[in-house]
């Protein structure tokens, strides 16, 4: 698959999420609904999310560094994509239930900078490698 339809499938798939995810609060009242719909919810968010700032990272990225692989910058983008996601998912879980204070969301944020950092670090090792 070459970057161009990978970026239109990203973005498509991103506005279908994000229709979704309009579509679901504004139809379901959360008084009234279920653990099953809170769970389409944070996926459907996660999603929408995932994609949205998959695309903007990579237009950043592409922008900004251009000395790159454009390879390299989907896979980056991804990543970070998805460890933005899962900060904002699971921040807003843990607000729900009233457990989110600064010192999760820093040891969160600390966690994925860490992990992302051994990642940026362990494929310029092996770049330098090759």
């Amino acid at each position: 698959m070459n970057l161009s339809k990978f970026l239109m499938y990203m973005i498509f798939a991103s506005l279908i999420a994000w229709i979704g995810f309009f579509v679901l609060i504004s139809l379901v009242n959360p008084n009234e609904s279920g653990k099953l719909t809170f769970l389409i919810f944070y996926l459907i968010l996660g999603l929408a999310c995932l994609g949205t700032f998959t695309v903007v990272g990579f237009w950043f990225r592409k922008i900004f560094t251009k000395n790159e692989l454009s390879f390299y910058n989907v896979i980056v983008s991804f990543r970070q994509g998805l460890w933005l996601s899962l900060v904002l998912v699971l921040s807003l879980y843990l607000q729900s239930k009233l457990l989110l204070n600064w010192i999760n969301a820093i040891l969160f944020i600390l966690a994925l900078s860490l992990i992302e950092f051994f990642c940026l670090n362990y494929e310029d090792n092996s770049k330098h490698q090759q």
